[in-house]
């Protein structure tokens, strides 16, 4: 049966980019609209090494099969890489017929040091006798920064894949780019970009599965920390969760939003807890410290701490605070009355005059 072939260009002119995909389809590619679309920072010399990856491999760039991205440092340091997807591996792997088992990468974690663990993974070839395992030590691939830090087993597992693969079925995947989890400089990371004086052209829009895979990875970390918050009901233990893991959360890319959420659980603890010790209900007390702006934060602490008098400030201030703020409330709604009819009677007026 023929293959069929795919054909895309701008013009009769223009430069072919021709290779057989890992189906056996033949793919014709225009080389100024792939260049335009997938490297359009890419100098000749780049743009000539990404054709030559796509042609050799057979990796078809409006797959996401390949990606071409270039960064520049604070220092200036230009960073080209060329890059593929886990899936190619697998996709490549197992299309070839010489899989005959492959268990899935697992961790070994001898310590409770992230460091300590390692990936491991066990593949068996259909043409070679025996099985190997093929080990991968987080100390060597570990970045310590962003998606790292969320994910730290998903990424040890996808690098133990990809290094078993190319060491073992290299005569099937051992020319392939390499992982982008396996750039040692670490500048594919997407908070990393963020931190680069990158011109707005030379700027490189993330995949937008993977940037939703590690979208879903964040809300769903943050998710169970707020779980965990609300579990938790003294300050002191609030306080202690942070303490234990204080080093990767201000590590994270996550920071903000994580001392959002300890901050929120802080004040609602606090709440609870003047109210426990002033005998007022607890929207009371949330009400009065919100929207009176006069709490200190030393009042609220020598409650905290018990003070008898700072107690009975708090409640004697707070039984008040409704009266104040209904009267004064009432006389902002009767200075708005009066300043609306003077503006009704003043158009009326002139009004009046321009009909004359």
């Amino acid at each position: 049966m023929e293959k069929k072939v795919e054909y895309k260009t701008d013009t009769l002119l223009d430069e072919i980019i021709n290779f057989m995909d890992s189906t056996g389809i033949e793919i014709k590619l225009s080389s100024n609209a792939t260049r335009r679309q997938y490297a359009p920072t890419a100098t000749d010399l780049e743009w000539d090494q990404f054709k030559d990856t796509i042609e050799a491999n057979g990796l078809d760039p409006r797959r996401k099969e390949v990606y071409f991205q270039k960064y520049e440092s604070k220092e200036g340091k230009i960073t080209v890489s060329i890059v593929t997807s886990y899936l190619i591996y697998s996709g490549r792997a197992f299309r070839s017929g010489k899989i005959k088992s492959i268990s899935a990468p697992k961790i070994i974690k001898p310590e409770q040091n992230i460091d300590s663990w390692i990936g491991e993974i066990e593949i068996e070839r259909t043409d070679i006798e025996g099985k190997i395992t093929w080990q991968t030590p987080m100390r060597e691939v570990n970045k310590h920064q962003s998606i790292w830090n969320i994910m730290p087993e998903f990424m040890l597992k996808k690098n133990t894949f990809a290094q078993g693969l190319r060491f073992y079925l290299s005569d099937v995947i051992g020319g392939l780019p390499y992982l982008q989890e396996e750039i040692t400089s670490g500048i594919a990371e997407s908070d990393i970009i963020g931190n680069l004086e990158i011109p707005e052209e030379q700027k490189i829009e993330p995949d937008p599965d993977e940037q939703e895979a590690k979208d879903k990875v964040k809300n769903d970390f943050l998710d169970k920390l707020m779980n965990q918050l609300m579990e938790i009901k003294t300050i002191a233990d609030l306080e202690k969760k942070y303490k234990t893991s204080k080093k990767s959360y201000e590590s994270s890319e996550m920071k903000d939003s994580i001392l959002s959420l300890f901050a929120s659980r802080k004040k609602q603890l606090t709440i609870e807890e003047i109210a426990n010790k002033t005998g007022l209900a607890v929207y009371m007390v949330q009400t009065y410290i919100d929207e009176s702006k006069s709490v200190s934060d030393g009042l609220i602490s020598e409650i905290l701490a018990d003070n008898k008098d700072a107690i009975l400030q708090f409640v004697e201030q707070a039984t008040l605070f409704p009266a104040k703020n209904s009267a004064s409330k009432t006389k902002e709604q009767s200075d708005s009355e009066e300043m609306a009819q003077e503006e009704i009677e003043q158009e009326l007026a002139l009004k009046a005059r321009a009909e004359e």
